[in-house]
């Protein structure tokens, strides 16, 4: 045994299983009971039946009477002596639970015995039965219908039974295929639907019939009761009882605030006879009528288009179904043409004037603006665009929202004036006034106001709309936000860009104080250079030639392989002072010739006056771009050299110079005529010639490279390359300790 005693929810949970397995069990022992092997279930034990216990579809075996066929011949009512059920054949087949003969079931007509098997089931509002087969026993009358009193008929208790009904056919309408109609009667009205013959349909309007049929109910969503609808089918199901007046204008004419006035017989059923003025028209489904301050709205079928300001009689019946009584059902008769009416002018103060506590038991004044053509104007506060192509216009008037119903645009004007209208504006309108009341019609008082339009005419702009609307502040206030977002982010980008750019500025000038630091230590170290060079190691080459030459002369004759030795020792001294010579005056070149290279390398060609005169042609090709000093001296330098090798070793009479700048990168190319020499046999640096190798060293020290043709008898040409990143003083590689001249 469980204890819930710390748990009341728990509780109360095992109850409601326990109780509904209780009803579950007890429903179908109920069943059982009712339907032993053999034996029939009666249609009542089934409506008895609880929700939950007919959601566990139980099945049940039947024997009845066929009252009614429905469509299609895929349901049927069945009647037993005990009540009646709907059975459905309806989506069977799919579900797998029809396992019957289709061909017996074609034969199923009204007044067929019948047994069948299915499975109860709980259907849209009331228990039906989800058919499993069928068969036909025979066919006998209809059982006798039963009269039961019209308040309990309507209450829906009696569905599905065949029953007798009475009362007055107040309106008759075609609902596509079906026929529609409405009663009333002392104790109640209510719907039928019927089929019966075109001849006896038109005669029943007026007419107080008698109808057999089976009662069934309309329901909502929720499986609510709304009302009962009879199902007559055929003509001998409906009976006229007495017939309508011949004439529907024979009838005492009442006036339009009168028709459901004080009586002690109760209100009237038949028709009545009223006059009065078309305000408005609906052909084929209602018109409004005004006498005065009077005004009523009437139903009718007829399909005549009325003109505002016709006046006609009207004989229909009263309808109670809104709190100001109207008419439907209505035949008319046109009496005269008359003038349209004037609007009744309309604010709320007047309409709340006229709804004031009874005076001395009565109203004191019958005029309520229901159903009158009136005017008034108000604050636009907005439009919708309703189904068909109506517009409704939601209007403050006074404190109240009210609504004015346009009706579907016909031209192109019409959406031109539609368009006129913006939220904001101030609108006059003129319409048929309807009022809505309360639910529970304790106070005749109203508490809103609806205007039906009749036409585009209806409507007209008294003030446009201020430009700035609650839309438009709405979208100007969102628009200064995400302007100010949107400045306040580029603030804080600007900031952080601000902030690179000034950390990358003080980094660039670090960088150009220090390459300036550099720089000058670079310039005044190359002066100091050339200086001690000059005054030093210049003036004792010169010296020790001097000396070897007065040498010499003083030895006298010698023999010839010291001659020799002395005149290639003389050379070598010759050589190496013109080759610092010339180093000299490429330091010098580099520091006071021009800033762009093609012209300091013109400049130096001028002041090597050791160089044949016009033996050393310079050509630049492409767009000339910056060079630093250092690569500027490095190359010159270079330049010096391959000349020099040209005239010198090569007896050249021709040397052009090629300064070509490309889109990447800078060629300097250096190209002679002279005697060549094959490159696999050129002196290296363990004979004492650097010049090659030296000019290899300056290029890699650069980060550039050095290409060498030439053949003996074909001239010789020499190329260097250099990255136009690097030729700007950028990245260029250092000379390591192995790499260094000696």
């Amino acid at each position: 045994m469980l204890n819930f005693s710390s748990d009341p929810l728990a509780l109360g949970r095992a109850l409601m299983r326990r109780w509904c397995c209780l009803v579950w069990v007890s429903g179908l022992g109920l069943l059982a009971a009712r339907a032993e092997p053999g034996e029939m279930t009666r249609i009542a034990d089934i409506r008895a039946l609880t929700p939950s216990a007919l959601r566990m579809s139980p099945p049940v075996r039947l024997h009845g009477v066929v009252t009614l066929v429905g469509e299609a011949n895929l349901s049927w009512v069945v009647q037993d002596e005990s009540a009646g059920i709907w059975v459905s054949r309806k989506e069977t087949e799919s579900s797998g639970i029809w396992q019957g003969d289709l061909a017996t079931a074609a034969e199923v007509r009204v007044g067929s015995v019948v047994e069948l098997d299915g499975v109860a089931d709980a259907g849209g509002f009331s228990p039906i039965v989800r058919l499993r087969s069928i068969r036909v026993t025979g066919h006998s009358g209809l059982p006798a219908a039963r009269t039961l009193p019209l308040a309990a008929l309507i209450s829906g208790g009696h569905q599905f039974q065949l029953v007798e009904a009475e009362g007055l056919v107040i309106e008759s309408r075609r609902s596509g295929k079906r026929q529609m109609l409405r009663l009333d009667s002392r104790q109640g009205g209510f719907a039928a639907e019927v089929k019966v013959s075109k001849a006896l349909f038109q005669k029943l309007v007026g007419s107080e019939v008698r109808l057999t049929g089976v009662a069934s109910s309309t329901y909502n969503s929720r499986s609510e009761f709304v009302s009962m609808l009879m199902r007559a089918y055929g003509d001998e199901n409906v009976r006229i009882v007495k017939a309508a007046p011949a004439d529907p204008f024979d009838v005492p004419k009442v006036p339009l605030g009168e028709l459901s006035p004080f009586s002690p017989d109760g209100h009237p059923l038949h028709r009545q006879r009223v006059e009065g003025t078309v305000t408005f028209c609906s052909p084929g489904s209602y018109f409004y009528l005004q006498d005065g301050k009077t005004a009523i709205r009437v139903g009718t079928a007829s399909k005549d288009v009325l003109r505002p300001g016709e006046r006609l009689e009207a004989s229909g019946f009263v309808d109670r179904t809104r709190v100001v009584a109207g008419m439907v059902g209505a035949v008319i008769r046109r009496t005269g043409t008359g003038v349209e009416l004037p609007p009744v002018p309309i604010d709320w103060p007047s309409v709340e004037q006229i709804f004031k506590p009874f005076v001395r038991g009565a109203h004191d004044s019958r005029h309520d603006y229901d159903g009158l053509l009136v005017a008034t104007q108000g604050l636009l506060v907005d439009l919708q665009h309703l189904p068909k192509g109506v517009t409704r216009l939601i209007l403050s008037t006074n404190g109240h929202s009210d609504s004015a119903l346009l009706p579907p645009m016909e031209s192109a004007d019409d959406r031109h004036k539609l368009e006129t209208l913006r939220p904001g504006s101030v609108v006059g309108v003129t319409g048929i006034a309807e009022f809505d009341y309360p639910a529970n019609r304790e106070s005749a008082k109203p508490m809103g106001m609806s205007l039906q339009l009749r036409d585009f005419n209806d409507f007209k702009v008294l003030q446009p709309a201020p430009w700035w609307t609650p839309q438009r502040i709405q979208w100007s206030l969102a628009s200064l936000l995400m302007v100010i977002a949107a400045t306040a982010l580029w603030i804080v980008i600007l900031k952080r860009m601000v902030a690179s750019q000034a950390r990358h500025l003080e980094e660039t000038l670090r960088t150009h104080h220090n390459a300036e630091i550099e720089m000058k230590g670079a310039r005044e170290e190359r002066f100091r250079l050339a200086a001690d060079l000059h005054d030093g190691l210049q003036q004792h080459l010169t010296g020790a030639t001097y000396r070897l030459e007065a040498a010499i002369r003083r030895l006298g004759d010698v023999p010839a392989d010291v001659q020799e030795q002395f005149a290639a020792a003389r050379a070598a001294m010759e050589r190496t002072r013109s080759g610092l010579r010339e180093n000299l005056l490429g330091l010098r070149h580099v520091e006071e010739g021009p800033a762009e290279f093609p012209a300091l390398l013109r400049h130096a060609a001028g002041q090597m006056e050791h160089w044949p005169k016009d033996a050393v042609e310079i050509v630049t090709t492409g767009e000339p771009f910056p060079l630093s000093r250092k690569v500027m001296g490095s190359l010159l330098m270079f330049t010096q050299e391959a000349v020099s090798n040209a005239l010198r070793h090569g007896a050249a009479s021709r040397v052009r110079v090629g300064l070509n700048y490309l889109s990447d990168n800078l060629e300097l190319c250096v190209e002679d005529d002279g005697s060549g020499f094959a490159p696999a046999q050129a002196s290296d640096t363990s004979s004492g010639h650097f010049g090659l190798e030296s000019m290899r060293y300056r290029l890699r020290v650069l980060g550039g490279a050095m290409e060498l043709a030439s053949q003996p008898g074909q001239g010789t040409r020499i190329i260097a390359r250099l990255a136009r990143k690097k030729a700007g003083g950028e990245n260029a590689k250092p000379a390591s300790p192995q790499e260094s001249l000696s």
